[in-house]
């Protein structure tokens, strides 16, 4: 029961939209979910590192593998009432929508995706395919994990960098590079064209479009738009937060230090931690990336985030107050990297 518990938030969060969609309130739902995560993240406080591994492992990840049909079906049922709402209607149920895909979709896929089990892994592709953004898989598993704290990672957020031209920067650079990886991979295979995933992924995207416009309507791949950009925002928001400023030095040999809990924001919140899948414990995800949510902990020393993530978001989406704070964040953090 308290792992039910601590993870009811984000099916919470799902049974609001319908509800406030019926009674014309879904653009209230972006306000009433930062109130409460801030709110809950100042009355929980901050976590402690676990003592040890939690037990009922299989509840916790029978969780994502629950929350993400339901988000999947909770897109559909939007799709579906976009066919007879008017464009202010449309927008907010998709931007609605788009912010529970983005802020617990989007972070439950990410978890899946690291999976070592095929099932889950296509459950993660799943989610990202109802946002558009399948490549995410590519880009993170094969290049983000192993560049994240240096100029090579588009998903690196650079110090003085605005949330807004990182996340142009990352969308494009992610892009280019899932294509150049899989060009390369599929070249040493008999079919070159049907072993590059990226054309699967860009095929998936087109039969869901076509999908949509044939059972639903034209008004059904507006809604589509609206929803994807603004969970693929959310997501690019968590990346531009992971890692801002923090940059991993060139050794006397000429290679890049070893990537460190120094080299990730955390956010060690309980309540964060609990309704987001444990993501804010990020230095220990880059440290063991297939390590299930259920078993990231804080980091001791690890460098901290000024709040849990709803109020950072709020600071990194105007740059001058983010820099002021950030900044010298990022200066001591450097100073007291070994």
């Amino acid at each position: 029961m308290r792992i039910l518990h601590r993870y009811a938030s984000s099916f919470l969060a799902l049974a609001a939209v319908p509800l406030l969609a019926k009674a014309e309130l879904a653009w209230a739902f972006l306000p009433a979910l930062l109130c409460a995560f801030v709110t809950s993240d100042l009355a929980f406080g901050i976590g402690r590192p676990a003592a040890g591994p939690p037990q009922g492992m299989l509840c916790y990840r029978m969780i994502l593998c629950f929350y993400i049909p339901l988000q999947l079906a909770l897109i559909v049922w939007g799709a579906v009432q976009s066919r007879a709402a008017g464009l202010m209607q449309l927008s907010e149920l998709g931007f609605a929508i788009g912010i529970t895909s983005g802020v617990f979709g989007m972070l439950a896929a990410h978890e899946v995706i690291h999976s070592r089990h095929a099932g889950e892994r296509a459950l993660g592709l799943a989610m990202l395919a109802a946002v558009g953004y399948m490549h995410f898989r590519i880009s993170h598993v094969h290049f983000h994990h192993r560049l994240a704290a240096t100029l090579a990672d588009p998903a690196t957020a650079r110090r003085g960098e605005s949330v807004y031209a990182f996340i142009a920067r990352s969308i494009g650079g992610q892009w280019r590079q899932s294509w150049t990886y899989e060009r390369r991979r599929a070249v040493r295979r008999r079919h070159p064209w049907l072993a590059n995933r990226m054309h699967h992924y860009l095929l998936v995207t087109f039969a869901i479009a076509a999908a949509l416009s044939l059972v639903v309507g034209g008004r059904a791949l507006a809604f589509a738009a609206i929803h994807g950009a603004v969970a693929v925002f959310v997501l690019e928001l968590f990346n531009y937060v992971a890692h801002y400023g923090l940059q991993r030095r060139r050794l006397p040999n000429g290679a890049v230090e070893v990537l460190g809990p120094q080299h990730s924001w955390n956010a060690p919140q309980r309540f964060t931690n609990w309704a987001l899948f444990n993501s804010g414990h990020h230095s220990g995800h880059h440290d063991r990336p297939t390590a299930p949510h259920q078993n990231l902990t804080a980091w001791p020393n690890a460098p901290s985030l000024p709040a849990g993530y709803a109020a950072t978001f709020c600071l990194a989406l105007c740059p001058p107050v983010w820099r002021k704070i950030m900044d010298p964040r990022v200066t001591e953090a450097s100073r007291r990297s070994p």
